[in-house]
């Protein structure tokens, strides 16, 4: 059962109180763009910790994890009970403390990710995102059924026990409810709502036709989803609950994958009017008839672009799914230069992306022989590592919230 946590912190910068949006100094680091990685060492009374501690921050391409003799950054977590860890921040050179604190968390791991978090922000500026959850599809019953879990796949669960297909999740922003598709009931497909500490559901979208891309705006009041009843698939938005949908595209074109930008007056979206997937933006000031209303982004890169995600941080950035080649890559597109830049390479298939709370990370999909992989990418550096093992069974489309 989720459980929300409480952070208590006291933080102690060379004698005076360290609040939470400041950065520590640290002694022989140069915060430059030639030089954006951390040498950084782990030490705790406990190894488990110690462990994760390293794991988190070996998947975050601004940080190195040395020996403890050799990080310009030392962090101490040490554990003081089953929820609350003691985090101590010292430089390398001169092993002046200059952080620290103890941190609660819901259990010892998560007090952990928190501890790791709070490291990322103080040595880096950047939001720390080690402490959030996964919603994902899982297939370890050989059927795809909807879990949730930490991004370490430390602990994870089924919210779904559907022996069908359930695909897509998305989180609420408040992190209470996953909207997602499910088959179970017709074999058609159709969005449901998921509380996720009852696990109770109730229906949002069941009309003729498909039902599919259900997405919750950024302040969690309404709904895109795609709706073929008129025919075709179209974009729809609705309340919170999926009430009242009003048609957003009016066009002969097949819409799919919706994603709101950071302000929610706009929707990023895949749609195929030259024939082919492509990504365009529409504005949410009314209807979009013959595609008038629709703006295409990523023109020249690739004749196949689709499932859109918009950077919840900055407005400026999409990822998306490219075809390179004989493969599908990880892209983002810039709308301030309009320029996009392939993420991922090699010969496996890289879809289904993802952004995490910092607006730096994607969650992504890797698929290789006949196996599907959850994969932290950093966008920075391209840094790309594996967050499950097989023993997990098959994890795709993945969405992201934090805490």
């Amino acid at each position: 059962m989720h459980q929300r946590f409480k952070v208590w912190l006291i933080f102690v910068l060379l004698g005076n109180a360290l609040c939470a949006s400041d950065i520590i100094t640290i002694p022989g680091i140069v915060r430059t763009v030639d030089n954006p990685v951390y040498p950084i060492s782990i030490e705790s009374n406990d190894e488990k910790i110690s462990v994760l501690a390293r794991r988190a921050f070996g998947v975050h391409g601004a940080y190195r994890v040395v020996a403890n003799d050799s990080g310009k950054v030392k962090v101490r977590i040490d554990r003081l009970s089953s929820n609350q860890v003691n985090l101590i921040i010292q430089s390398g050179e001169t092993n002046q403390t200059l952080a620290q604190g103890r941190i609660s968390g819901s259990d010892w791991m998560n007090a952990t990710l928190l501890a790791c978090d709070q490291v990322v922000e103080r040595t880096s500026g950047l939001k720390g995102f080690f402490a959030g959850r996964l919603a994902f599809v899982g297939e370890r019953t050989g059927d795809k059924e909807i879990f949730v879990g930490d991004l370490f796949f430390q602990r994870f669960r089924a919210l779904t026990q559907d022996r069908s297909e359930s695909v897509s999740p998305r989180w609420s922003p408040d992190g209470k409810r996953i909207v997602y598709t499910g088959y179970f009931r017709s074999g058609f497909p159709e969005i449901y709502m998921l509380d996720v500490e009852n696990r109770t559901r109730s229906t949002v979208a069941r009309f003729r036709g498909t039902n599919t891309g259900g997405t919750f705006s950024p302040d969690g009041r309404r709904l895109a989803m795609v709706l073929s009843s008129p025919g075709n698939p179209e974009i729809y938005l609705a309340d919170a609950q999926g009430n009242r949908p009003r048609r957003m595209t009016m066009n002969a074109t097949l819409e799919a994958s919706p994603s709101f930008s950071p302000d929610g007056r706009r929707l990023v979206l895949t749609s195929d009017p030259m024939g082919f997937p492509q990504i365009y933006m529409l504005t949410l000031d009314g209807p979009s008839r013959n595609n008038s209303g629709m703006q295409r982004i990523a023109r020249s890169l690739s004749r196949n672009c689709s499932e859109p995600v918009w950077n919840p941080v900055n407005p400026d950035l999409i990822a998306f799914t490219v075809l390179q080649g004989s493969g599908f890559q990880i892209a983002v597109y810039d709308i301030s230069t309009a320029t996009s830049t392939v993420l991922t390479s090699g010969g496996s298939d890289s879809v289904e992306p993802a952004w995490t709370s910092d607006g730096r990370h994607l969650i992504y999909t890797l698929r290789a022989a006949g196996r599907k992989q959850l994969r932290v990418l950093d966008t920075v550096t391209k840094k790309s590592v594996g967050l499950h093992s097989p023993n997990a069974g098959n994890a795709s489309q993945a969405s992201f919230i934090y805490p």
